[in-house]
């Protein structure tokens, strides 16, 4: 039985090449700067059944790397929550169409 086991854990964990694209816009209504972000990555992608998460580093320029932990409920893919940590730390939920 333990191959199996082992097998199943595998197929929970999956190393991957993440691009992320994101458009950042800063002021208010008539006054708004939009700048877009392209980030390309390797990382490793999990999935327990109901959440998937997908860790990855980022440069932060003269900062130093950072950490990030992406992550969403299999079920409710419009709300994601990135956890970075390192040069810069922070916890942010994301959902479609809100603004931050």
């Amino acid at each position: 039985m333990r191959p199996s086991i082992r097998l199943l854990f595998a197929m929970n964990e999956k190393n991957v090449k993440i691009k992320i694209f994101a458009i950042v816009m800063r002021g208010e209504e008539d006054d708004v700067e939009k700048d877009n972000i392209r980030i390309t990555s390797e990382g490793v992608m999990s999935f327990d059944g109901k959440r998937i998460e997908i860790r990855y580093d980022e440069i932060m320029g003269d900062d130093g790397k950072a950490q990030n932990i992406l992550s969403f409920d299999a079920d409710e893919p419009n709300m994601v929550t990135l956890e970075r940590s390192g040069a810069v730390s922070c916890i942010m939920t994301f959902s479609e169409n809100g603004r931050y």
